[in-house]
Formats: structure tokens, sequence, C-alpha cells
């Protein structure tokens, strides 16, 4: 990216870039799981995806300084830089682990067989989707809804990055304390009432601010409860549960920018995007609240 001459190489880039996207955060949550102490694993997989909030926190805004202060390509040369020193740190600092048992290309998906990682699975989808659907439009909501300049929102932006700091250390947090499955549908259920607060009051501009934190914040507090609950629900075959939540997570991103940029493109405001996503988190809330009475009784191995 940092050596491309146009867009076409730009784009091609950038595609490659996310490739490796799924499979790194699923092995990480494979490994945070295993190397995390006994009644731990839950905060063990929030410390991995803090890298991420702490991005949205710091990196984002750093580099957009630096892309307007110097360079835009100066930004992917560091990035190359920091790649490299997590490759250093990967090799130096995990600690050598047991393969998983080889089961077979066949074997990795035998465990789709069972009602449970599919609840898991569409539940991420829907509490995505309903998030994403006001959430892909923050900048221009908060311009053109919440009243804020476009100058402030470098700023507006580091709260949401910290709204997700704090959802992805809470989550991990309760999730060990209550089990996951709870904290995560509970967190779906505060979803639906965020979204529907910014519908009512997002044109207010001091409740947009404290609603914006409170939706990154229930984003990312579900990451970690989510994520070790189909790691729970795939054995034989975490590699390809550990992918599918990934997958899960993305789908439920394009879907909601999809689906909130429908009232947008007939002429109605920022806020019904988030009107849009209401029932989306309404779905993933009831397809947990299921998982919890049908599945996640101690036998299962839920406790």
């Amino acid at each position: 990216m940092a050596l491309a001459p146009g867009y076409g190489m730009a784009l091609g880039a950038r595609f490659i870039s996310g490739l490796p996207h799924g499979a790194y955060f699923g092995v990480g949550s494979i490994v945070a799981e295993r190397v995390a102490d006994k009644g731990k694993s839950a905060a063990a997989v929030a410390a991995m995806v803090a890298g991420m909030t702490f991005a949205n926190l710091i990196g984002v805004p750093l580099g957009t300084l630096v892309s307007n202060l110097l360079s835009w390509r100066l930004i992917f040369w560091i990035v190359c830089l920091i790649g490299i020193l997590a490759i250093v740190f990967i090799r130096y600092w995990i600690p050598y682990l047991e393969p998983l048992p080889n089961n077979g290309l066949k074997g990795q998906f035998q465990f789709l067989k069972k009602p449970q990682p599919w609840l898991i699975l569409f539940a991420t989808t829907m509490a995505n989707t309903g998030i994403f659907c006001w959430y892909s439009y923050v900048s221009p909501s908060m311009t053109d809804l919440s009243g804020y300049l476009p100058q402030q929102l470098t700023w507006i932006m580091v709260l949401a990055g910290f709204g997700m700091v704090v959802g992805n250390y809470v989550g991990g947090r309760l999730s060990d304390r209550f089990t996951p499955t709870k904290f995560a549908t509970a967190a779906q259920f505060t979803e639906c009432g965020v979204l529907l607060g910014i519908f009512l009051f997002g044109h207010l501009s001091g409740i947009a601010l404290i609603l914006l934190f409170c939706c990154t914040m229930v984003l990312f507090s579900r990451s970690a409860p989510e994520q070790l609950l189909i790691l729970q629900n795939s054995r034989g075959g975490e590699l390809m549960g550990a992918s599918l939540i990934q997958v899960a997570f993305n789908l439920g991103n394009a879907f909601g920018a999809f689906l909130g940029g429908v009232p947008l493109s007939h002429g109605y405001g920022y806020q019904y995007s988030a009107a849009i996503g209401v029932p989306f988190a309404f779905m993933g809330f009831m397809l947990l609240w299921r998982f919890i009475h049908r599945y996640s009784a101690p036998k299962a191995g839920m406790a």
C-alpha cells in the first residue's frame, strides 16, 4: 500500500491485508483460551482483542494526524514495522502449545450438526447488524443530527475508541464472573436500548455523546464472550468455529451498513438508521435467550 502508484494496486493491497483478519483473531482466541488461568478465559480473550480497541483509541486518530501533517504513505510504513515487531513478539513470547487434534477437513465441520453454534453465530450476526446500521454512519450522524462541527470529529472518535476499550475490559471480566452466555445476552439487550435511545435522543448533542460511548462499549463488550462461546461449542473444530465467528462479526458489519443506508437513501435522518438496527439487535438477544434456556445448563459445559 505504501508503494502503490494508483488506486488499482491500493485496492488490491487493501483486499490482501484483510485476508488474515479472521484467521488471526480466530487462532488468537484459541491461544488466549489455552494459556489462560482457570476461570479467566474470557479475560484472556479480551486481552487479545484489546489490541484492536487501543488501535481505534490511539492508532486511528494518530494515523489521521500523521497523514495530514506528513504523508498517508508513512502510515503504512509504520504499520509494516509494527507487523514485523508482532511477528518477533509472537515467536519469542507465545509459549509452545500442543497442536489441535487433526480431525481432517470434514471433522472440522462436525460441530455444525448441533444447533448451539448456529444460535451463537446468528446471534452475533444480528447484533453486529443492529449496531452497524447506525455506527456505519457515525460521523455524518454526529454532524448532521447531533450538531457537532466536522473539526470536532477527531475527539468524538477518540471517545468512541475509549468506549471500545472500556467495553472490552468489562466484557472480559464480567463474562468470567457471570458466564459468557449470561453477559453476552445482557449486552445484546442493552444494545437494543442504546439504539432506541439514539433514535429518540440522538439530536441532543450531550446525550448523543453518551449514547455513542455506550454504543461502542456494548459493541466490544460482546466480543470476548461470543468468541469464547463459539470455542466452547465447537470442540473438534475450534479453528473453523473461531473463523466462523469472525465471519459472523463481519457479515453483521456489512449487512448493517447496507440496511442502515436504506432510510438515508429515501431522505430520512440518521436517527432512522438506528431505528432500523433495533429489531436486529432484539433478534440477537432472543437467539441468545433461547441458547440460555435450552443449552446453557451445567451438563452442557457452560457453567
